[in-house]
């Protein structure tokens, strides 16, 4: 054998070797940033889905709060009308189940 032969060919085989690590690594590197990405995406995403929730929730609340006065009002202008008419005062829960 040639000691000097075999010596070279140890050497080229540790820098494949060391190359097809450093080709591995960037492959897994590339890997979690595609994973990266689409967590940032799902993110993003989620975030506008939160903001639209948010968003419907208090156009409801306002709507709520809205019909709510009208119906307070609405009970306040019956108890007056049948004060008048029967000359009695007329107390009226309204009650809510959900």
């Amino acid at each position: 054998f040639n000691e000097k032969q075999l010596q070279a060919n140890v050497e080229i085989y540790l820098q494949i070797e060391e190359a097809i690590k450093g080709i591995e690594k960037r492959i897994q590197e590339a890997g979690l940033v595609q994973k990266l990405e689409a967590l940032k995406n799902e993110i993003s995403l989620n975030t506008i889905k939160i903001e639209n929730v948010e968003t419907d929730y208090n156009r409801k609340n306002k709507d709520y709060t809205r019909y709510l006065n009208a119906l307070k009002n609405e009970r306040e202008e019956f108890q007056n009308s049948v004060e008048e008419i029967l000359n009695e005062k007329v107390k009226i829960n309204i009650t809510f189940s959900f």
